[in-house]
């Protein structure tokens, strides 16, 4: 964990910057974001792991 505040959740890897923002402070919805630490990466493949993930975490 490298940052977490009452709306946000920041996790650190080895390959990358997770964030999950919860946005009921501003009226938002909650905001799901990655920071990829490669410039290789593939977009469409990255998309299905997080459906994947997102799917078994809040089915």
């Amino acid at each position: 964990m490298d940052f977490l505040s009452g709306d946000l959740l920041g996790l650190r890897t080895t390959d990358g910057l997770y964030r999950f923002l919860v946005g009921h402070t501003w009226n938002w919805p909650i905001w799901l974001g990655h920071h990829p630490f490669t410039d290789t990466i593939d977009e469409k493949q990255a998309t299905e792991v997080w459906k994947a993930w997102l799917e078994k975490a809040a089915p």
